[in-house]
């Protein structure tokens, strides 16, 4: 067996890496440009035209650079590259293939087939056929007429290599030659060399020597070596599918003779392309003026292209070209991810035209990626700002205590520890940029205990200003006493009398950039946000007053206010000298800057989801002329950072105690919600059971009136129900963050409500207006939606299948309770219960396979009986024939039912679906008269067992029982009566 040489790859990369390039830069520098330089100042006569032989290999290749003019050696992308420039293959990383057919003249006929092959390591080969063949009249050595037979042919290879990565490019190709007439034939080689250069705003420069080599000798004669057709081409183009407009313009010597020419095209979604183009002498002929002209047209869908080209030689003829290629993404070539990577690597080494380029390349490979999207404005952003004076300014506020992310929208956003990571990343990239935070750092919901740990996370921030809003104002009392860490905030109160501000905060910050522009950053708390045993002064008075004594002209006004969207416009009206109101107070996500004058009014929202940046250009009397602005969204894509992570690790478990698991691990989550209540009327304080710690977290107010808790994991908020003027009201609320917001609209009676799949929308059935609908909302109530708009009656009970997307509802209409069931906006819906039976409480099982319900029982209306309905086969089975079922629930499986039910005390019992086996799961030992309701599957030590009330006269436990042995845990034993739903 032989050994195997750790250290090869790392030879190979390093010739990739370092010879290559350099080979390739003393090539381009010492040999391309001199020869290139000697052939063009050789051709500025044209005594030597029409002297070469061979003129085949000066026909353009590919019906696309027939139309442009009949040159493309900056802006082909196609296949015919190996022809026009080898420098080209080293921007092409797909399989490419083409075949051309082209008529010249109406006599000659041209083909020409070519294949590019990308190979990542190394760089990019091409290989080529050009052929002219034919028959031609013509008379021999003895005068006689005869017809003539003739091919002319060049096989090719050629190679493209990046000699500066996505900058400079160069290639080389080898043609061997065979001619033949007659009788008579040649054998012979040419070579062509390349270059390309891409500069800023997506242009490439090109060079290019066609045909070099020492000439090629028929063996029927004794005559000189007949010298081919050497073509030296300069060219700048712009980048064909960077928008809908590319171009090329350039001049080519030929045999003495100068050609000019210049081509346009355009593209409809680069599927469809049209193209023109003109091509003519500097020296004079006698072709009309209409000869040169190109038109051409072409289209390109999946990968498979079609294009055709004319081009006008009047009163000669036309030369006419027709292109069939396709194009498929190669193994070896860079992935969109692989090429974003390194784009984004070049973004951070400052590198912009580089990453551009990258940037560019994988838009040419997916128009929707959205991350390269993002990174090409962020690039383009930069140049700007090398080249104009630009203040860049980073901010957030309205954090609120959302020290973990949360659930928006659909997905997880924001999070102290993200927000590092970010800030951490735009601070190398922008590194003249403010930071600055309008405040609400915490709300009047966040725990004392909590906040020290969010102003330690805060200030290794490194905002450059905080502002004090209402939040941090509650952190002080009467004797100047405060949270640890709230002084070592860079914070700032402009209007704040407070004494120990007063004494320690400064009202404003006066900020230098680099570029010698002053930023007056003041911080503002409207009076209507603030507690009453806090001084403080008028707004506009405090800011006129700062103003006057502080600005100079040319600065930059910033004011970082606690307030709505009304109080900045009225304080813009007040003074015209603010440039830029951030706001803090305000919940509503402001897309784009409020415009008001000549002053723009920004906000990023709630929860401290986004990071905003404002970039400024300042024209030479240091008055803003233009801006630009973004949102940064802090969602998935962002990696926390571990050290934050590990400040916040203590508060997620000291103060919360709650792990927060994806929804598929629901079951294993360790919390549980529950309602302790002073009667059995199941209304009182909703509480967090932690059975990992044993502790309980109350989150509804001392002394309200709610009930029926569900959670909802992924977005760490829990909805539940109060009584209000005789009426539920919904609501919903972040047991991280104890925020608590209204859901339910005025005048309406909540009946039941349940968190959608994917935890974002929430559904609920109520009463509004004396109909009985079935809504669906946003965790705060927005855009309500009504889902059954009256269409069964009075809707009260359904579920939703967590996996599957189908709604089952419980409706009462002609005197009967029916259950129905259909897609989530029941568009086709189906009833599952018969005209003669009420049917009550649906109920899907975990994969959505199969619906329980119950139905009245025949002998005693009064009760109901469990039955399941399977989607599979439409059939019915009953779980229970003669038993008052009151609730149940489903095992993970789906296999098993566990049901409370009984005829005067209710126990509870299992139901197996496949072997019909039931039986009771509680121990008849227990001591005691008691009711076993609301059963619910619940792991504890990753051992399955059932979550249950266990019911008295006087008071009710939450009791765990252990599915094998019997053996039940007191779970909940607050004083009263204690219940699940």
């Amino acid at each position: 067996m032989g050994t195997i040489d750790k250290n090869s790859g790392n030879h190979i990369q390093l010739f990739r890496k370092k010879l290559f390039p350099v080979l390739g830069i003393i090539f381009f520098l010492f040999l391309l440009l001199p020869i290139a330089a000697h052939c063009f100042l050789l051709r500025l006569d044209d005594r030597g035209a029409g002297t070469a032989s061979l003129q085949f290999l000066k026909l353009p290749a590919g019906a696309r650079s027939v139309a442009l003019g009949g040159h493309t050696i900056t802006t082909e992308e196609e296949a015919s590259t190996v022809y026009w420039n080898p420098a080209g293959l080293a921007g092409i990383y797909n399989y490419k293939y083409a075949f051309t057919n082209s008529e010249i003249l109406g006599e000659f006929r041209h083909e020409y087939i070519s294949a590019i092959i990308p190979w990542r390591e190394y760089g990019t080969f091409g290989l080529s056929a050009n052929a002219l063949g034919g028959n031609m009249d013509g008379r021999d050595a003895n005068e006689l007429q005869i017809t003539a037979s003739y091919l002319d042919l060049a096989l090719g290879a050629a190679y493209g290599v990046a000699l500066v990565r996505e900058t400079v490019f160069a290639g080389v190709g080898l043609n061997l030659i065979r001619s033949q007439i007659h009788e008579a034939s040649a054998l012979g080689y040419s070579f062509t060399l390349g270059g390309m250069y891409l500069f800023k705003k997506n242009y490439r420069a090109g060079l290019t020597l066609h045909n070099l080599a020492h000439g090629i000798r028929y063996n029927t004669t004794t005559q000189p070596l007949e010298k081919l057709p050497i073509l030296t081409t300069i060219e700048v183009g712009k980048i064909p599918g960077i928008g809908p407009w590319s171009w090329n313009t350039g001049i080519c010597t030929n045999e003495g003779d100068h050609i000019v020419y210049g081509g346009l095209e355009y593209n409809i979604r680069k599927i469809l392309f049209l193209r023109t183009g003109y091509e003519t002498s500097v020296h004079p002929d006698e072709l009309d003026l209409s000869a040169g002209l190109t038109l051409g047209a072409g289209i390109n869908y999946r990968g498979i292209s079609a294009d055709f080209g004319i081009k006008l030689l009047p009163p000669l003829g036309n030369h006419i070209g027709i292109t069939i290629g396709y194009s498929k993404k190669g193994k070896g070539a860079l992935t969109e991810k692989e090429i974003l990577e390194q784009a984004f690597l070049k973004f951070q080494e400052k590198k912009f035209t580089s990453a551009r380029a990258l940037a560019e390349r994988v838009l040419d490979m997916n128009a929707s990626n959205w991350k390269a999207i993002s990174l090409l404005a962020k690039i383009n952003k930069e140049l700007e700002r090398m080249s104009d004076e630009i203040l860049s300014l980073f901010y957030t506020s309205n954090t609120s205590g959302h020290s973990v992310p949360v659930f928006e929208n659909g997905k997880t956003m924001g999070g102290l520890s993200r927000r590092y990571s970010k800030v951490k990343e735009l601070k190398s990239l922008y590194a003249n940029s403010l930071f600055l935070d309008a405040g609400e750092i915490t709300s009047k919901n966040t725990d004392n205990n909590y906040k020290p740990v969010i102003y330690k996370v805060i200030e290794k921030i490194g905002y450059d200003a905080i502002n004090t809003s209402i939040a941090e104002l509650q952190s002080l009392d009467s004797s100047g006493k405060t949270v640890p860490g709230f002084f070592s905030l860079p914070l700032i109160a402009g209007n704040i009398n407070h004494n120990t501000l007063a004494d320690r905060v400064p009202k404003f910050k006066v900020i230098n950039t680099s570029k010698g522009l002053r930023v007056l950053v003041l911080g503002i708390v409207m009076p209507a946000q603030m507690s009453p045993e806090h001084r403080f002064q008028d707004p506009a008075q405090a800011i006129q007053q700062i103003l006057m004594k502080t600005k100079r002209p040319g600065d930059i006004v910033v004011v970082l206010l606690n307030g709505s969207l009304n109080n900045a416009r009225r304080l813009i009206n007040t003074n015209a000298d603010i440039n830029i109101i951030i706001l803090s107070g305000e919940q509503r996500t402001f897309e784009g800057p409020v415009i008001n004058g000549k002053a723009l009014i920004l906000c990023p929202g709630a929860t401290g989801g986004h990071i905003g940046y404002l970039s400024l250009s300042l024209n030479n009397k240091k008055e803003i002329s233009a801006f630009s602005h973004e949102l940064i969204p802090l969602d998935k894509n962002i990696v926390p950072d571990a050290e934050i992570d590990s400040l916040l690790g203590p508060i997620t478990v000291k103060f919360q105690g709650i792990d927060i698991l994806p929804i598929k691990d629901t079951y294993y989550s360790h919390i549980f919600p529950f309602i302790n209540s002073s009667d059995s009327l199941r209304e009182g304080r909703i509480y967090l059971k932690n059975i990992q710690t044993n502790l309980n977290y109350r989150l509804s107010e001392k002394d309200a009136k709610c009930s029926a808790p569900v959670i909802a994991h992924n977005s760490q908020k829990l909805a539940y129900t109060c009584s209000e003027n005789g009426k539920k009201t919904l609501y919903s609320q972040n047991f991280l963050t104890f925020v608590k917001v209204k859901v339910s609209r005025p005048g309406e009676h909540i009946l039941q409500h349940r968190w959608g799949p994917d935890q974002y929308w929430l559904y609920y059935s109520s009463i509004i207006d004396s109909t009985w609908n079935l809504f669906k909302t946003t965790s705060t109530g927005a855009h309500p939606e009504n889902i059954t708009k009256g269409r069964f009656g009075k809707v009260s009970s359904f579920d939703i299948s967590q996996t599957s997307d189908k709604l089952a509802i419980q409706a009462f209409m002609h005197d009967r309770h029916q259950i129905w069931m259909g897609d989530m906006q029941l568009g086709t819906p189906v009833r599952i219960t018969t005209e003669n039976q009420n049917g009550i409480k649906p109920l899907w099982s975990p994969d959505g396979s199969h619906l329980a319900y119950l139905v009245n029982n025949p002998k005693n209306s009064a009760h109901y009986n469990l039955e399941i309905f399977s989607l599979a086969d439409n059939k019915k089975q009953s779980v229970t024939s003669d038993m008052s079922i009151q609730n149940y629930s489903w095992s993970r499986d789906g296999k098993t039912l566990y049901y409370a039910g009984g005829i005067n005390i209710k126990d509870l019992n299992k139901y197996n679906r496949e072997t019909g086996v039931q039986h009771k799961i509680t121990s008849s030992l227990i001591w005691g008269i008691r009711e076993e309701l609301n059963p619910r599957i619940y792991p504890v030590l990753k051992q399955d067992g059932v979550l249950f009330e266990a019911v008295s006269d006087s008071a009710s436990k939450i009791i765990w029982v252990d599915i094998d042995n019997q053996k039940e845990k007191i779970l909940v034993n607050m004083p009263g009566f204690n219940f699940l739903k």
